[in-house]
């Protein structure tokens, strides 16, 4: 399952885009969401830019650690917001590569979920193995903060009823401790 970017042209306003990021993950500070009417097991917000500032032939490094730290950031806003009480709520940021876009900050509700997301090999039939020896933290110089902890993971599909439709990826959880 090979994603291209939706464009060949270079990003344009990366400065506001990245100041409207820098924005979007200000809002959590004191900010938690109510889950008193929420029944599902996760709630979540997908990074909220642009696919080619992330992905594609013109993202630039710089750009996607920069984006990567507001979600951190953002993460770590909503784990000093998250009010006492809450039965189970696990704050988790996830940044995925290659495939950036799909990363997104997670509030997992149920423990099994959690655990099948971050943990064991359930979630694709496929064969999770920790990245131990690796941390996008130091090769991108992420700032991540005490009271949270990084986990990467290599995720492998391949699909059964068509083979040349795979899907290989590092996942980057950034956990509440």
């Amino acid at each position: 399952m090979r994603r291209l970017a939706l464009s060949d042209k270079k990003e344009r306003g990366i400065p506001r885009k990245l100041r409207n990021l820098r924005h979007w993950s200000e809002r959590f500070k004191n900010n938690f969401p109510d889950l008193t009417e929420y029944h599902d097991r996760y709630y979540n917000w997908k990074i909220p830019v642009p696919m080619n500032l992330v992905e594609g032939k013109h993202a630039q490094q710089e750009i996607k650690a920069e984006c990567a730290q507001y979600l951190i950031n953002a993460c770590q806003y909503l784990i000093e917001a998250k009010p006492q009480g809450l039965k189970l709520c696990k704050v988790v940021c996830m940044v995925e590569q290659p495939n950036m876009f799909s990363s997104e900050i997670c509030l997992y509700l149920d423990e099994d979920y959690f655990n099948a997301h971050t943990l064991s090999a359930d979630r694709y039939d496929s064969q999770y193995v920790l990245a131990d020896d690796l941390s996008l933290a130091k090769s991108w110089n992420l700032q991540i903060p005490e009271n949270m902890y990084e986990r990467g993971i290599k995720i492998r599909y391949i699909d059964p009823e068509d083979e040349a439709d795979n899907y290989t990826a590092d996942q980057w959880f950034f956990i509440e401790n």
